[in-house]
């Protein structure tokens, strides 16, 4: 399953922007966090606005900060493993890179997910927590093959 061509440029500047802030990301998990947010909200934004959906920024804001929410222990573990491979020598460009993988691979995963709701119409901007378990349910699990040649894919376009 790819992401709709008509999405994917939205989807891709985010998702480097989402690997760019897992750099200094790796070393603040108030900075990474606050990073993904706002990366999250503004692609929420504009993939609404692609498929002629209103979206208002605190919605997309509420949106953004209940699926980090949803994926809070998934975070958690990211940084205490993070922080564990920045103590070994050598393992501060380890941590950066694991971080900013992982900060991409979820944006990713969110923007195919929002692109497939809002193509479907099914996301409604009156009901956020609806909207949050909905894309929780898509994002969770190991993505697959597919999913991670398309991830590839689109980190080398343009």
């Amino acid at each position: 399953m790819a992401i709709d061509q008509k999405y994917r440029d939205v989807v891709r500047n985010a998702t480097l922007a989402a690997g760019a802030a897992g750099i200094p990301g790796a070393f603040s998990f108030g900075a990474d966090v606050t990073a993904m947010a706002a990366t999250w909200g503004t692609m929420i934004v504009a993939i609404a606005k692609r498929s002629n959906h209103r979206v208002d920024p605190a919605f997309a804001a509420k949106l953004a900060s209940g699926v980090l929410t949803g994926v809070a222990g998934y975070v958690t573990g990211s940084k205490i493993a993070t922080t564990a491979m920045s103590l070994i020598p050598g393992g501060v460009l380890l941590a950066v890179g694991v971080n900013s993988g992982l900060n991409s691979l979820f944006t990713y995963r969110l923007g195919l997910a929002l692109s497939k709701l809002f193509d479907k119409g099914k996301l409604d901007a009156s009901d956020a927590t609806t909207a949050v378990t909905t894309l929780l349910s898509l994002m969770i699990g190991l993505p697959t093959w597919g999913q991670l040649r398309d991830f590839g894919s689109l980190l080398t376009e343009g």
